[in-house]
């Protein structure tokens, strides 16, 4: 199996081919709300003000901001996973860039599927000295790497 790394530049050029579909109301207010960071870590602060206690799930940042950003996307939305989970995912790109324009390329949103055929999406910071949250290694399960 091959993994797919894919940066900003690219990931809007693939968007601009199809039309995703317009996002939930709920995913859209979990963009809305930004970012917020604690201890070092990245949190997509609607995710933050609702599980707090996660913040604390892993020994290293990455593993807890993988953890605690991550959402189901078929909790959201009942059709068109992989489209909400793009559509969800460039929300989330674009607010980035709009928040932290000096941070570009500093963090990386990631795409999955999930066992009940719905997809995941959580996003971490780019750090040289912890692992990724999911590895090129990790050849035996498709994911979908966005450098933002």
């Amino acid at each position: 199996m091959t993994t797919i790394y894919i940066n900003h530049p690219m990931f809007d050029e693939m968007l601009s081919h199809s039309k995703p579909p317009k996002v939930p109301k709920r995913l859209q207010a979990i963009i809305d709300k930004g970012f917020c960071i604690v201890d070092g870590c990245i949190f997509l602060k609607a995710l933050y003000e609702a599980r707090p206690g996660l913040a604390t799930c892993s020994s290293d940042r990455t593993g807890r901001e993988g953890y605690l950003n991550g959402i189901e996307v078929d909790m959201f939305c009942n059709r068109n996973y992989y489209s909400n989970a793009l559509a969800y995912s460039k929300l989330i790109a674009e607010k980035w860039r709009e928040d932290f324009p000096e941070r570009q390329g500093t963090l990386a949103i990631y795409i999955y599927p999930t066992e009940d055929c719905g997809y995941h999406v959580t996003l971490c910071s780019l750090r040289n000295d912890e692992p990724q949250w999911l590895e090129v290694s990790d050849n035996n399960f498709p994911f979908i790497a966005i450098t933002v």
